[in-house]
């Protein structure tokens, strides 16, 4: 999942989204046409493709996941690309980018102006699990290795790379893979193993969400924030989230930090998003009827995506005033209020598997949607294989 940090462009917006209305999506909800990817289904048949990591570069999308090719939806061509792939923001179409197949998922993507970052389950590089590209898709020599499997990437600082996943966070040297000295940063959780999901540095803080119950011995449930030269805990932020005993499945799957709060997106048996201020307390909650994976802000909108049928009211017993939203919602940053306008809806809903979304990117004021989905409606149904664009 790409992980977004919005510092100076959000400086401005904090001066005026308190009057800006709940109802006025950044962007449409109609998609702009664009190729998406493929894998055919085990049980022969069907798409099983799936999206789980986006960045960009300038108009450049990347996208990592699980897929064989890239696919046009209008037409029906293929193109072999295996957990990795790129196409353009403003046709949608392929661009020149030829990376190696992958033999693993691609789960997370940081991008600098020259270097692709990817990170996920694979083997096929000599450092298992972090791999480095140039944006032509040449792979360029590095040397981080990662223990587990890679769910979340960082190189917004210029100088280090950070990697989140399976048993922790470490940090790398940008420019050759080097491991950091004297950055440690040690995690638990009381039942399922460690897990860190996403991982955002601003303004001197490296916030980091996943499945955990503590950091460095502070109890720090799914997100914290600690020093990005060292690892230790930031103690000024201490946000608290809903949480359920034991459950495995809970953890902070993305976040978006701004100069005013951290939009936190939690995954779990308790589905939640959450906007804090910079101390760690909590100013509003999302509450739909699935997970929450992925969150993203434009202007004042912030788009949550997941897999849930339902936005608001959805647990009061009353289904009459369920608000109806399919794996995609907006809500004002301010207030955390529904966008009443907003409704595109990516489905369908779970038959055969969990269909939803699972990765956002801004590029240049559009929303790139990824995950694993069919179809977009808004009005009119668009094909639209596991990517979609919003302008």
């Amino acid at each position: 999942m790409n992980r977004r940090v919005l510092v100076g462009t959000v400086a401005l917006l904090s001066l005026v989204v308190g009057a800006l209305p709940a109802s006025a999506a950044s962007v449409g909800s109609s998609p702009a046409s664009s190729w998406g990817v493929f894998k055919a289904c085990s049980s022969g048949g069907g798409n099983c493709g799936a999206v789980y990591a986006m960045t960009h570069v300038g108009s450049t999308i990347y996208l990592g996941g699980d897929f064989t090719h890239l696919l046009n939806p209008a037409t029906g061509q293929k193109i072999a690309m295996t957990n990795l792939a790129a196409i353009s923001a403003s046709s949608g179409a392929p661009v020149s980018f030829r990376p190696q197949s992958f033999n693993g998922p691609v789960y997370a993507l940081a991008a600098t102006t020259s270097r692709l970052l990817v990170g996920g389950a694979f083997q096929t590089t000599a450092d298992p699990h972090i791999a480095a590209y140039d944006l032509s898709g040449a792979p360029v020599s590095y040397s981080a290795g990662f223990p587990g499997t890679v769910r979340a990437l960082d190189a917004s600082s210029g100088t280090t790379l950070y990697a989140g996943g399976s048993g922790g966070l470490r940090a790398f040297d940008l420019a050759t893979g080097a491991a950091r000295t004297g950055f440690s940063a040690r995690f638990s959780v009381g039942t399922g193993g460690v897990d860190v999901r996403t991982v955002a540095l601003s303004a001197g803080r490296l916030y980091v969400g996943g499945h955990f119950d503590t950091v460095n011995g502070y109890a720090r449930r799914s997100v914290a924030a600690v020093d990005p030269s060292s690892g230790s805990t930031v103690t000024a932020f201490n946000a608290t989230v809903d949480a359920a005993a034991g459950d495995r499945l809970q953890a902070g799957d993305d976040l978006t930090v701004t100069s005013t709060g951290v939009l936190l997106a939690q995954a779990g048996h308790l589905n939640r998003a959450y906007r804090f201020d910079l101390s760690g307390r909590r100013l509003w909650k999302f509450a739909p009827d699935g997970d929450v994976q992925t969150v993203a802000l434009i202007g004042s909108s912030v788009y949550l995506g997941g897999h849930f049928t339902c936005a608001a009211n959805c647990y009061d017993g009353n289904r009459s005033d369920d608000v109806a939203r399919m794996h995609i919602a907006a809500v004002d940053y301010a207030t955390g209020q529904i966008d009443a306008g907003w409704h595109p809806g990516l489905g369908p809903a779970f038959s055969p598997y969990f269909y939803g979304v699972w990765a956002t990117d801004v590029v240049s004021g559009a929303l790139v949607a990824g995950g694993v989905f069919k179809t977009v409606t808004s009005g009119t149904s668009y094909s639209r294989p596991k990517v979609a664009i919003f302008r």
